[in-house]
């Protein structure tokens, strides 16, 4: 009896592990060269970009005229998201030090110990 339940409650935990990782992220950082100019520049930017399905978050920093977005790379691509900053009429040049260089996966391994040493 004592092993049965083991056996379910492993059953359990490895189904609700398996529909974690079905919904798990992959969040990438872009840094695109921008020729805005002016705060009405990095507000449409910013509004703009934050319409789109996947982006998490844009900043423009006037500075040096970088946008910084973070974005779900399983729902659309670096590529996509310049291209959607020329649409909205400014030149975009995607930095080769961002993209697909940083790579941020949300993991659920300290899920998997934590219910690991539940069971032992």
């Amino acid at each position: 009896m004592k092993s049965t339940n083991k056996a379910l409650i492993l059953v359990l935990i490895s189904m609700f592990l398996l529909n974690i990782s079905l919904y798990a992220e992959t969040i990438k950082e872009a840094k695109i060269k921008t020729n805005a100019h002016c705060g009405n520049c990095k507000t449409k930017i910013e509004a703009g970009l934050g319409k789109i399905d996947g982006i998490k978050s844009a900043t423009v920093e006037m500075s040096d005229k970088i946008a910084t977005i973070s974005y779900d790379a399983d729902k659309i691509k670096a590529d996509a998201i310049k291209k959607s900053i020329v649409d909205m009429g400014y030149k975009a040049e995607l930095l080769k030090s961002s993209s697909e260089n940083k790579e941020v996966k949300r993991s659920i391994n300290d899920g998997k110990k934590s219910i690991q040493n539940i069971i032992k």
